[in-house]
């Protein structure tokens, strides 16, 4: 850089340095910041590529803004692999506003009298209130009450999962149902540790895992809540509105429902090969079922029942408490397990050796459990 000093020659003749102005830097002006859609107007659906469905579409959160961006989607223009996405987003909003309308409805219950025990005693005085609110009738008032203070109070993370749309409120409910006869401790123990996969299960299956860890969990808790139940054990009916009837056998031992199930079956499919026949097999299985309880059945088949559980070795040897499962219904005590096998010491005994979930041997016993082994 030079330094340059200009003289000027004034009328004397004399000359006169001039001082240089210093130059002064022009301000460099920060560029402004990039502002988010979301940021600059949340009710603006400008994510939307391509006039479609946002790229982040399944990141978004439950809310308003994923209520803005549905509410301007044309279905209509979508792929069909859009369309399912939509639906799914759509899935996870109506999770997000069903827990939202059960967390109204414990807040009621919670202003009608904020003494009371929140837990147990909410319902009775919330339901009319709610019942006037939403015009329902008592009893449905009562379980919607009921449901909302149990999730919301009993099960936090459910009702959480819920909210954020991972579950849907037939899976909050399943959970609920399904723990409300174990501890709080205990209910909320088996929820955290279903909670990972159940957004990817079905409803059956999770109340399956659920019954398995409850069972597993307190073993003399449950065969104790098992007797209970089996005491109350009893026979229903009922008429539907076409004026078509049920009997319903409710409460009964697993192992036997088992095996009058896998008997009917027996009987009807026997009766299937016949013919002539035109009633399908569920038809058959229903008149089978009447008439052997009518008295009108001979009681046999031409064909062998099938009846089967599946048990862990250990479990049938006494050495644990692990549940076994009856294939079509579910999980059922060791108890119950032990007592199956024991009743069937003819029948077919499979075997399979298990590594890290995959099945790495399988066959037939070729032995069965001697009389001392058994006693």
């Amino acid at each position: 850089m030079f330094d340059i000093q200009i003289a000027d020659i004034g009328l004397a003749g004399e000359t006169e340095a001039i001082e240089p102005k210093p130059i002064e830097p022009k301000p460099i002006e920060p560029k402004p910041q990039e502002t988010s859609a979301v940021e600059a107007d949340p009710w603006a659906p400008t994510r939307l590529a391509h006039d479609g469905l946002p790229r982040d579409l399944e990141s978004i959160p439950p809310g308003p803004y994923l209520f803005a961006i549905l509410n301007s989607v044309d279905r209509a223009k979508l792929s069909g692999s859009d369309v399912l996405r939509l639906l799914q987003a759509r899935e996870r909003l109506s999770n997000h506003l069903e827990a939202e309308v059960m967390a109204d409805i414990e807040e009621v219950a919670h202003c009608v009298d904020s003494d009371h025990d929140r837990l147990y005693e909410a319902h009775e005085f919330a339901a009319p209130e709610v019942a006037a609110a939403l015009h329902l009738t008592r009893r449905s008032a009562e379980q919607r009450v009921e449901d909302a203070v149990n999730l919301r109070v009993r099960l936090p993370r459910a009702w959480e999962m819920l909210r954020k749309g991972q579950i849907d409120v037939a899976r909050a409910k399943v959970m609920l149902r399904s723990t409300e006869h174990l501890s709080l401790s205990l209910a909320r123990e088996i929820v955290d540790r279903v909670a990972v996969d159940a957004p990817g299960l079905t409803t059956g299956q999770l109340r399956a895992r659920i019954q398995r860890l409850s069972l597993e969990a307190d073993a003399e808790a449950a065969r104790k809540a098992y007797q209970r139940r089996v005491e109350d054990r009893r026979c229903e009916t009922g008429m539907n509105p076409e004026g078509t009837a049920n009997l319903l056998i409710l409460d009964a031992p697993p192992d036997q429902v088992a095996e009058a199930s896998a008997n009917v079956d027996a009987m009807a499919r026997s009766l299937k090969g016949i013919e002539g026949e035109t009633r399908t097999l569920d038809q058959l299985r229903t008149d089978v079922a009447l008439d052997l309880l009518a008295g009108r059945g001979k009681g046999k088949s031409r064909s062998r029942a099938v009846l089967e559980i599946r048990v862990e070795a250990t479990t049938l040897a006494d050495l644990d408490q692990r549940a076994g499962e009856i294939p079509g219904m579910g999980p059922v005590i060791a108890d119950i397990a032990r007592q199956f096998a024991s009743k069937h010491p003819n029948g077919e005994w499979r075997y399979a050796v298990i590594d890290n979930g995959t099945v790495a041997d399988s066959g037939i016993t070729r032995r069965r459990p001697t009389f001392t082994q058994r006693r």
